[in-house]
């Protein structure tokens, strides 16, 4: 193996898939929904309504929200520079949660 080809391999060998259904974007205006968590996916971290959260509070409130009768939809926000894995990490445990009721806030186009 030469050390590119290594290196692809290992790249390869990390890779998970992750099935997600995302709803059809819309160009309609977002109504507001009133039993909406927030969630701000930012490089330093996670932020729930406004407020820093850890991983562990992280983890605890989706827990929390996948045993609920009725869970809020959660509302995801993530800025530019934003590490992609923070992302996958935040996705994977709505997964793990039972989860699937999200938004994905994206800003309109220009």
């Amino acid at each position: 193996y030469s050390s590119a080809a290594s290196d692809v391999y290992k790249r390869q060998e990390k890779e998970q898939l992750m099935e997600i259904d995302l709803p059809v974007a819309s160009k309609a205006p977002a109504t507001a929904i009133s039993n909406t968590v927030d969630i701000l996916v930012t490089d330093a971290g996670y932020q729930m309504d406004g407020n820093p959260v850890g991983r562990l509070e992280l983890e605890n409130e989706l827990n929390r929200f996948g045993n609920m009768a009725d869970p809020p939809v959660l509302a995801i926000r993530a800025n530019a520079d934003t590490p992609y894995q923070n992302i996958v990490t935040l996705l994977d445990l709505l997964k793990q949660n039972q989860l699937k009721r999200i938004n994905l806030i994206t800003r309109p186009e220009e």
